[in-house]
């Protein structure tokens, strides 16, 4: 019934190596990938609304960008998984360090984007429940019309059937009458 959306996934790396393997990692497993390589690439495509940004504060400016994310209400929303190749003091929860594995980065992905679905998906499996409640509403009117139909149609079937009996009642009557 619903479609299955392929979440998208905004890459912010200005590491080749990493855009790379990010990308073909989150793309085997069936996810739609945007790269962008700086800040303002990077809030352009953020504009759309993907499921998850993977940010990498070694892009120049990504400090900044991640303060932005998080405090914007724009792009708060938009769960983020931060990057980095240097030590970070106070890491934020949802952060990889550099190098990872494949397993690592999927794990980390899987646990955040299976909790959340993008605007575009909600609206999507909003419209489709409008779309079936609005077609219960005409199945629950439709079988209305009919138990009212088939109501008449038992009261038809009432009538005819005591005016069925009383007509064999005055037959046998007129019967008994003449014999």
């Amino acid at each position: 019934m619903f479609k299955e959306v392929k979440k998208k996934i905004l890459i912010i790396e200005n590491d080749p190596y990493y855009n790379a393997f990010i990308k073909a990692v989150l793309s085997s497993a069936n996810y739609h990938v945007e790269v962008a390589e700086d800040v303002e690439n990077a809030k352009r495509k953020a504009v759309e609304k993907p499921s998850l940004i993977l940010l990498s504060v070694d892009v120049p400016g990504g400090f900044k960008l991640f303060e932005i994310f998080r405090n914007s209400p724009e792009f708060k929303n938009i769960p983020l998984i931060i990057l980095s190749s240097i030590p970070i003091k106070e890491k934020p929860t949802n952060f990889l360090s550099k190098p990872f594995t494949d397993e690592e980065l999927l794990e980390r992905v899987q646990n955040i984007i299976g909790f959340t679905i993008s605007e575009e998906e909600f609206l999507r499996i909003e419209e489709e429940m409008l779309n079936l409640t609005k077609e219960k509403a005409d199945l629950e009117r439709r079988l209305r019309d009919m138990e009212k139909e088939l109501e008449n149609e038992r009261e038809k079937r009432k009538k005819l059937l005591e005016g069925l009996k009383k007509l064999i009642y005055e037959f046998e009557n007129k019967e008994v009458k003449n014999r």
